[in-house]
């Protein structure tokens, strides 16, 4: 079944527009369906799209990238490119569809298991953050392997770290907010 779902931004405008465009699917019998994001938040945006892309099936999906907020196009964009969906948007002057050249990232291209699981416990610290011994201890990885999977999130700009001013021995660590997005995967 061939259904219409939509992200909007919480503004009374975008409101108007939204019910706009659920008559006019209701009048020609289809199914329409409205989200409305904080369309200042492009991560909890690209979130919300990723999490509906993958209950929908990307095989099943065609995402319109056409008007809308700066924010919410940025966040379709990066949720198209992290589930290999295909993008579209309407050309203003032919009407006609046209396919955004994405690239397709595969998750685990990205990340392999251990890092995923050193990136997850990192996160689950939040703002306070860990050091590299928190991490061997939590995860029973040795030094030298906690040591590799740390340089390379950080080369992937995933991790964060700056130096505890009390041992300048130790670093504290912190998931960047960006890599939010890739914490979804499998």
């Amino acid at each position: 079944m061939t259904k219409l779902v939509f992200y909007h931004d919480h503004a009374a405008k975008s409101r108007e527009a939204a019910e706009q465009v659920r008559a006019f699917c209701r009048e020609r019998g289809l199914a329409a369906k409205a989200i409305a994001l904080d369309a200042f938040d492009i991560i909890q945006c690209a979130k919300a799209m990723r999490a509906d892309l993958r209950k929908e099936g990307a095989e099943n999906v065609v995402f319109n990238i056409t008007g809308g907020t700066p924010v919410i196009s940025a966040a379709a964009t990066l949720a198209c490119i992290l589930e290999g969906v295909r993008a579209v948007y309407i050309d203003e002057r032919s009407q006609k569809e046209v396919r955004l050249p994405l690239l397709s990232l595969r998750y685990e291209e990205i990340l392999n298991e251990p890092q995923r699981r050193v990136l997850r416990f990192v996160s689950e610290k939040g703002a306070k953050g860990c050091d590299q011994a928190e991490i061997m201890r939590a995860l029973k990885l040795s030094r030298g392997t906690v040591s590799h999977h740390v340089t390379n999130l950080k080369a992937k700009q995933l991790l964060s770290s700056e130096a505890d001013p009390k041992d300048a021995r130790r670093e504290t660590l912190r998931v960047r907010e960006s890599a939010a997005l890739l914490l979804m995967g499998p």
